[in-house]
């Protein structure tokens, strides 16, 4: 496929489990070739030909897993979680208070098992104030806290402690954008570093997309990264959005309210910038057993709204989740 294709695709094929990860992306002049786990159907393959190649092969390395079987006791090994989050080349993992004496040597066997990786970090504590900002603490590597990140064939530029940042809703920002229809008019408040906004403008043919962010960090990037992407139909502004929403002077198709601690507190605002019909999807943190409940309370609180779907978005915790009520105007 042509290389202006092949950031999106990848990570279609990752998502869908169908890209072979012992061979490697093979590049010409003027094509990409992915490898694909053999013998495997799916839709997504219907689109771009599919041709016999020789791949060269990935290198192995042992996992994550073995590298600290050496370094750690059976007990200390059932009580680290090798899962993280990958933000760029920056790996975030969470260490037990128990194993805070052997963080250097995990962080260091991490980077030995990971060729992409090149920093590894640990949370502190959890997202503080208006912001929504997390702290780190660098363990290995190179000693930043800024990268670049690659997502449905965008390319962000973010400080992880500086900026709101959520690797794991790749595929939830492509849904939305795959919603959107031509020539609407859409509303991102809470926008971050834009990522809603450029995928939502990468992946569908909305006239505009207003973004709307409180941190001067965030609008910082979201400008370079607006820029960077070559993205024309983005308006970011830098502010609190009750003060600006009543500035915009006009209504939108679709409004996105990806806050989910306190998203609800701004629908009557919201309320004012949509017509019949206008679509919010409105984002918070729900235990499993409470969502339908929600759901109906939602509608009750709120009469102008009907709820038209429930999207659970990733697990927060065990049997917490971050939802997407899809909302529109009555």
């Amino acid at each position: 496929m042509k290389k202006t294709q092949a950031q999106a695709v990848l990570t279609q094929l990752k998502e869908s489990g169908l890209l072979a990860k012992n061979y490697r992306v093979d590049r010409t002049k003027t094509d990409v070739y992915l490898p694909l786990v053999p013998r495997k159907h799916h839709a997504l393959l219907e689109q771009y030909p599919v041709v016999q190649h020789a791949f060269p092969q990935t290198p192995k390395l042992p996992s994550f897993r073995e590298k600290v079987e050496g370094l750690l006791t059976p007990t200390e090994l059932a009580e680290l979680n090798t899962a993280m989050d990958v933000v760029g080349d920056i790996a975030i993992i969470e260490i037990p208070t128990t194993l805070v004496k052997k963080e250097i040597l995990i962080a260091n066997a991490l980077l030995a098992s990971q060729l992409s990786i090149h920093t590894v970090v640990k949370k502190i504590g959890g997202h503080e104030g208006v912001y929504r900002l997390q702290q780190y603490q660098y363990l290995a590597g190179k000693n930043t806290k800024e990268t670049l990140h690659k997502e449905n064939g965008l390319t962000f530029h973010l400080d992880i402690e500086k900026t709101y940042f959520s690797p794991r809703l790749s595929h939830e920002r492509l849904r939305i954008a795959k919603l959107v229809a031509k020539n609407e008019n859409v509303l991102v408040l809470f926008s971050g570093i834009a990522v809603y906004p450029l995928v939502i403008a990468k992946h569908s043919h909305a006239r505009t997309i207003t973004a709307i962010e409180i941190n001067p960090d965030a609008c910082a990037y979201a400008a370079e990264n607006i820029k960077k992407n070559n993205i024309t139909n983005v308006i970011s502004t830098c502010g609190d959005v009750d003060a600006i929403v009543p500035t915009l002077g006009k209504v939108f198709d679709r409004v996105l309210m990806p806050l989910p601690k306190d998203a609800p507190l701004y629908l009557p605002l919201v309320l004012t910038v949509s017509h019949p019909e206008t679509i919010i999807h409105l984002y918070v943190f729900l235990p499993e057993e409470q969502i339908e409940l929600y759901g109906r309370a939602l509608a009750e609180q709120y009469p102008s709204f009907r709820v038209i779907k429930t999207v659970k978005c990733g697990q927060t915790k065990p049997r917490q989740y971050r939802v997407c009520f899809d909302l529109q105007v009555k």
